[in-house]
């Protein structure tokens, strides 16, 4: 199995046969950032007579990173995403649009998944150069698979 240094996000429309995405990224990963979890959606509460009551329902895959992007990347030719590409990303949000706010996101085994952004994206400089290609941002990103 190769194992990437990067993981990648490409528009929704990427999914089958072509059109080719609109938008396809390399994202690097901080060291300690990178935190997969299940999440199983259930309530938890308690009867009259005080016995428990608990509902179960479904279980949800969520993929939390911190990425190092920067302002503009030395090396564009090879596909790093900016952030600005970061935030095109998050800012689709039309699930009937083109691309619509399903994005395919591969992971560093090589696995594919279709992926949703969720919460909200932080600008967080990691230097005190806010612009050109000596700015760094290290961003927290999470994302819910959804298929």
């Amino acid at each position: 199995m190769t194992i990437y240094a990067y993981f990648t996000l490409s528009t929704g429309d990427s999914v089958g046969s072509p059109p080719a995405p609109t938008l396809y990224k390399k994202f690097r990963v901080v060291e300690g950032g990178y935190k997969p979890f299940r999440e199983k959606k259930q309530s938890d509460d308690t009867t009259l007579d005080g016995t428990p009551d608990i509902a179960q329902g479904g279980i949800y895959r969520t993929f939390q990173y911190i990425v190092k992007v920067r302002d503009v990347d030395p090396n564009a030719d090879e596909d790093f995403a900016t952030y600005e590409d970061l935030v095109q990303f998050y800012e689709y949000n039309n699930p009937n649009g083109t691309p619509s706010n399903i994005i395919t996101m591969v992971d560093h085994k090589g696995v594919t998944h279709l992926v949703m952004f969720m919460g909200m994206l932080a600008e967080e400089p990691a230097t005190v150069m806010l612009e050109g290609v000596n700015a760094i941002y290290f961003t927290p990103v999470t994302f819910k698979k959804v298929g």
